[in-house]
Formats: structure tokens, sequence, C-alpha cells
């Protein structure tokens, strides 16, 4: 894919939430920005997270746990934003 197809394809999954400029005649800066609700997975997904403890120990937590911790009133899904910039030339 070139390069102003990829900038194209990115402005239009993103909307208004991509900045692409052109510097020069093969560079770009992107600037990305999220803003999201976080809102945790149920056990039926069966996503994992792994917490190094110590080397060669690791502690397998299910992330489901953690929504179902929302469930019962113990934690809560939280928004959040998150931004990037990045120069790339093709």
């Amino acid at each position: 894919m070139s390069t102003e197809r990829a900038v194209a394809a990115a402005n239009t999954c993103l909307n208004d939430r991509i900045s692409t400029v052109r510097e020069g005649a093969k560079a770009f800066f992107s600037t990305w920005k999220v803003d999201s609700i976080y809102d945790f997975e149920p056990f039926s997904v069966g996503y994992f997270t792994n917490i190094p403890l110590a080397e060669g120990y690791v502690l397998k937590l299910p992330d489901g746990l953690s929504h179902h911790l929302t469930t019962i009133g113990v934690a809560s899904d939280f928004s959040y934003t998150a931004s990037w910039t990045e120069r790339w030339t093709g």
C-alpha cells in the first residue's frame, strides 16, 4: 500500500482522532488521540494477564476477574485518554 493510501485509510478509520500532515516530499507527521472507556472483558472471552513475580514465577490471572469485580461493585470501568505522535517516511 502506498504511503498516501495508508494515510487516507487511517483518516477514514479514525475520523477526527488522527491528524496527518506532509513534511516535504516523502515525510509525514501524524498525531493520534484516543478518548474511550476502559471496560473489562468477562470470563467467557478467555483472556489472561501474566504478572511476573520472580524469575521463573508468573501469576496468571483471568481478565474476567476485573469484570466480575465491576459487577459486584468493588471496581469500576473508567475513562482514559491517550495520544501520541509519529514522524515517518515513505
